[in-house]
Order: C-alpha cells, then structure tokens, then sequence
C-alpha cells in the first residue's frame, strides 16, 4: 500500500502492515503516554521511513513537533481509509 499524506509525505506500506499487534498497542498508547506517537509511527512506518518523516516535518529550528506528528499519523490513516474505498 502507497499513499501520500496532505503535507506531501509520500509512504509505502506492506499490505498487511495494520495486522499487527504491536501497531494496535501503540495506537492504544496514543493518548496515554508521551512515547505513544513515536511507538505508533515506528510500528506502522518501519524505522527508515519513520526518519524520512521526521525530516519532512521537521521546522527551521530543527525541531520535530509532537502535534505535527500526530496530524501526520492521522492522514496516514484517512489515506489508507481512502485507498480501500477506491479499491
């Protein structure tokens, strides 16, 4: 699975990437715990694409905002959303 996030983050995804436990349990960290982010982008985007996206939402002081992640994850998730109803 391919998709691109509204900020032009373009991601690939085994196809049965959202079959996997330890994605579930981040997600459900998400709310919870400061690392649940991190531990959701890491199990769903792998460690390389997690630092491509990372760099591309990076600001001009170098840093990584939080919020900015979590919009990320959410357009991630409504472009596979997307992609199964075009499918």
């Amino acid at each position: 699975m391919t998709g691109e996030t509204k900020s032009g983050f373009h991601f690939e995804l085994e196809d049965d990437a959202l079959e996997d436990m330890e994605l579930l349990d981040a997600l459900s960290e998400l709310g919870e715990t400061p690392g649940g982010a991190s531990k959701t982008v890491l199990a769903l985007l792998g460690k390389k694409q997690r630092k491509a996206l990372y760099d591309h939402i990076r600001d001009d002081k170098g840093k990584v905002r939080p919020a900015k992640v979590m919009e990320e994850i959410s357009d991630i998730f409504e472009a596979l959303g997307q992609a199964g109803k075009n499918s």
